[in-house]
């Protein structure tokens, strides 16, 4: 493997974007800005590849945002993109392996397309080694990428870094052809959907909005053939037969990429030995009490009490606690549902390994990367009934974070947060019924954000509201 550095040029936050003036204002556009860096940077992170990532700005404001998303800033001194990407080429010492540039405005960046554009290179690499081996120059090598007009560059690869001067702008295209060729080098340009695709102007603004806010048709299919779940049982063996044989029945069952299976806490809590008997506990005088008082067993009490982080509200009978889990709801979760009598369940351990321990298993059976959800039911405090939410989430974000977006009429949006998770476990609850015995869920065509390249930041414990941040304590 090559070393590889990818170099991000932004201008300025102050002045970007200024061919949208007409549809944003300054701060809108200065936000937009700050969207697309941010995708840019989790795109090549998600990636894996990239030994360096550099975010090469005037800007110091840029360098500072560079730094709090984990990528590295470099403050150029020249004046110019092209100036600021050859100060820092040199000055970072760019000599060997591979220089990628991704300017800070490709929307439709993905891991799936910089990996699409290593192949490229890869597969020109092997061309070069048989026809041009005889070439003192055969070493030399660049991908270009152009943007949807066909006239600029929206990502060049250079193999060796110093392969060609940068020439981005109008026409730049041709330019890093040309150069490519006076140099020798092999030269290719690869049109993509996703990397050749910018965002510039109102009409690019809107088509940017379409793809990103676009209908979609959700599927949520109710997975029969999961026989009852005991101790010690192994739930991703359990699961895949079942799904296996739905898939012979009927080919919808058939897992595809971004497919959610969403599984009940229940039978994760089953299998796991999450269940108490209720004869082996001994509350103590304050569970009884209450307990009496509201016509309540005092042992289920109890083991309520021991699940508990804090008792966030205990009275006319209802018992609101957090969980260690950092999850607020009622009785800490334990439920005396669907479990045999004198027998209470509890939440599993560790919801989020529970469900990226299922995925790992599932994905390998049948070679897909699904995305797992465990879901349980959830009171909510302003509004009357139940609802399914997301307890463990692996394969993708719980949140879509659509602040820096354009909404239905191109404004920016400033607050709107996405809780996917909490929709798609009530859309498979939906389905499934809570009196049909269907533990799982198969929900395809859901949006799905990406999973966080941050592990920190991944699975449900993103949905859990910050305690600073609680309006109504």
């Amino acid at each position: 493997m090559h070393p590889l550095m990818v170099l991000v040029p932004l201008r300025s936050l102050s002045d970007a974007k200024t061919r949208l003036h007409d549809v944003l204002d300054p701060t809108e556009r200065a936000e937009l800005a700050t969207r697309l860096l941010h995708d840019v940077i989790e795109a090549v992170q998600r990636w894996g590849r990239a030994d360096r990532l550099v975010v090469v700005s005037a800007d110091p404001a840029v360098a500072g945002l560079a730094e709090s998303l984990g990528a590295e800033a470099f403050v150029q001194r020249a004046t110019g993109m092209n100036e600021g990407l050859e100060e820092a080429r040199a000055t970072l010492d760019a000599s060997t392996g591979t220089l990628l540039v991704l300017p800070a405005d490709l929307p439709a960046v993905s891991p799936a397309a910089l990996a699409r554009l290593e192949a490229e290179a890869g597969a020109l690499d092997e061309a070069r080694s048989v026809e041009n081996a005889g070439r003192p120059d055969w070493r030399r090598l660049v991908v270009v990428v152009p943007d949807g007009s066909g006239e600029g560059t929206n990502a060049l690869l250079l193999r060796p870094p110093d392969t060609i001067p940068f020439a981005f702008g109008n026409g730049s295209r041709h330019a890093h052809v040309e150069a490519a060729t006076r140099s020798g080098a092999l030269v290719r340009a690869v049109t993509d959907e996703e990397l050749s695709f910018d965002l510039d102007t109102p009409p690019d603004l809107e088509r940017w909005r379409r793809r990103r806010g676009g209908f979609r048709t959700l599927m949520a299919l109710p997975l029969p053939g999961i026989p009852e779940v005991v101790q010690g049982d192994d739930l991703a063996a359990l699961i895949g037969t079942a799904l296996e044989r739905a898939a012979l029945g009927d080919a919808t069952y058939r897992p595809v990429a971004e497919d959610v299976l969403v599984v009940t806490s229940k039978i994760v809590s089953k299998a796991e030995g999450r269940l108490v008997q209720l004869a082996t506990i001994e509350p103590r005088p304050e569970a009884v009490q209450w307990a009496k008082e509201w016509g309540r067993d005092a042992r289920q009490i109890e083991v309520v009490l021991r699940e508990s982080a804090e008792i966030v509200r205990m009275e006319r009978g209802v018992l609101i606690a957090r969980t260690r889990h950092g999850f607020v709801c009622a009785n800490a979760g334990v439920d005396a549902s669907n479990v045999p009598s004198g027998t209470v369940s509890l939440l599993p351990e560790d919801p989020d390994g529970s469900a990226e321990a299922l995925r790992t298993r599932l994905g390998e059976r049948f070679g897909v990367p699904l995305g797992i959800l465990i879901s349980d039911s959830f009171g909510r405090p302003w509004r009357l009934g139940i609802t399914d939410v997301a307890l463990g989430v692996a394969g993708f974000a719980a949140l879509a974070d659509l602040r820096g977006e354009p909404d239905a009429n191109g404004r920016i949006m400033h607050t709107t947060v996405i809780a996917v998770a909490d929709e798609i476990a009530s859309a498979a609850d939906l389905a499934a019924g809570k009196t049909s015995g269907c533990p799982a869920v198969l929900v395809r065509g859901a949006r799905l954000p990406p999973e966080p390249a941050d592990p920190a930041q991944r699975g449900a414990r993103a949905l859990i509201m910050a305690r600073d941040q609680e309006l109504f304590r």
